[in-house]
């Protein structure tokens, strides 16, 4: 992977990914995506949170995308299965509570260790 050293090479990557997939069929997966992106631009020009507080926010949103990523990698039939797109997104913002927990092989019944990468969990955000 090249190195990203913008939000916007981050999220063209990321649209690269999910646009073709929503391609109009699945409206309010859209529209949740762009919120999200939305929401972390607006993070990024606020001046009055402090750095830890900025990225409890971006982990939990980043969280919410990563899980957009990967169930659109899992079912290679871009999203063809999702009869309720409203269940998808609620699925998604509550499994992004304990994203980074199980991708560093914890249970979600884990305790929360400290580190940063930990910050966003349970924290719904958006």
């Amino acid at each position: 992977m090249d190195e990203i050293t913008t939000m916007e090479e981050y999220f063209h990557r990321i649209d690269q990914k999910l646009e073709p997939s929503f391609d109009g069929r699945y409206p309010k997966l859209n529209d949740y995506y762009q919120e999200l992106k939305e929401v972390f631009f607006e993070i990024n020009e606020t001046k009055n949170k402090n750095f830890f507080e900025k990225l409890k926010i971006v982990l939990s949103l980043d969280a919410q995308i990563q899980l957009l990523l990967e169930y659109q990698k899992l079912t290679e039939s871009n999203y063809h299965e999702v009869s309720n797109e409203e269940d998808l997104i609620s699925q998604i913002k509550m499994d992004s509570s304990s994203y980074y927990r199980e991708k560093s092989g914890l249970k979600t019944s884990s305790e929360i260790p400290i580190g940063i990468m930990y910050l966003g969990e349970n924290t719904q955000i958006y």
